[in-house]
């Protein structure tokens, strides 16, 4: 069967995500971030954030972002990629059948990186943390295929696909945080480019990509026309599948502000969550059903 339904890629599931299975950590003072760029080393004058273009048409701009990684890290080609993951994930299911004893869920820590530029919370892209919790509501109903929500489906390969996200309760050095799973981030920019999310933003905000699922929310460009993107786990570290150091500073999601989740600074058509869920199916493995 096809990957359409591959939310079983259980392969990254050889990784426990569960937070209780960390070593205590040193405990330390969260710092409150405020990122300076090499292109612009002093704050900006301007408080607040550019209005974001809404796109007519759903707009990913995964396969583009990962044709770059490919070819600037000489990684396999997506065929060659698709054979791999696919040998993978029979070996895994094949060794998970021998083991498993009972049903088990796997539970993936998330951080959602709210990038703002000095905005109150609540306000434009420094989104509430009940903006934040309605997507992982979204993702939940759709990868355990809840019944009576948008993410039941009667299709014969839908599938529970016994993964769900959990917002993370301590950050990086094991602190409780004040908003379980959202680190803020005053970005000092009123808008994103690409290069500049992927070569600044990620490399010095990312958590631990192999405890946590990072998700970056933001303003794009006005011009961008992009509602989101991750990166593909062919950058991952997995056994069985190509590597190059380097590119797991960048591993994660980057979804516009207003297309993340169902309530608060959300625009129509896109505030049901869904683009996150699409995302995230990238990063666990999923390409486009199309092929494109």
């Amino acid at each position: 069967m096809k990957l359409i339904i591959a939310f079983s890629f259980l392969f990254i599931c050889s990784n426990v995500f569960s937070q209780s299975q960390l070593k205590p950590p040193k405990k330390r003072k969260s710092p409150v971030t405020f990122l300076h760029h090499k292109f612009n080393s002093t704050p900006s004058n301007h408080i607040g954030s550019t209005s974001m273009s809404i796109p007519e048409h759903r707009t990913c701009l995964t396969v583009e972002i990962n044709k770059e990684l490919r070819e600037k890290y000489n990684l396999p080609s997506v065929e060659r990629f698709e054979q791999e993951f696919e040998l993978l994930k029979l070996d895994y299911l094949k060794e998970k059948e021998a083991q498993r004893t009972k049903q088990e869920v796997i539970t993936i820590p998330v951080i959602v990186h709210v990038i703002h530029n000095g905005e109150n919370i609540g306000t434009g892209p420094n989104i509430s943390a009940a903006q934040v919790q309605s997507q992982i509501q979204v993702l939940n109903e759709d990868f355990r295929r809840e019944s009576g929500t948008n993410g039941f489906n009667s299709h014969p390969d839908g599938a529970d696909i016994e993964i769900e996200f959990a917002l993370a309760l301590r950050d990086k050095f094991g602190n409780n945080l004040p908003e379980p799973g959202i680190h803020r981030v005053n970005g000092n920019k009123p808008f994103w480019e690409d290069d500049d999310i992927e070569n600044s933003l990620k490399p010095q905000t990312i958590w631990d990509p192999t405890k946590y699922l990072n998700v970056w929310t933001l303003n794009f460009s006005p011009d961008s026309n992009t509602l989101g993107y991750a990166q593909f786990p062919n950058l991952s570290g997995i056994d069985g599948l190509d590597n190059n150091m380097g590119p797991g500073i960048t591993d994660g999601v980057v979804i516009g502000y207003k297309f993340f989740g169902t309530i608060g600074e959300v625009a129509s058509p896109y505030d049901g969550g869904r683009t996150t869920s699409h995302e995230v199916g990238h990063w666990l493995g999923l390409y486009h059903v199309w092929g494109g």
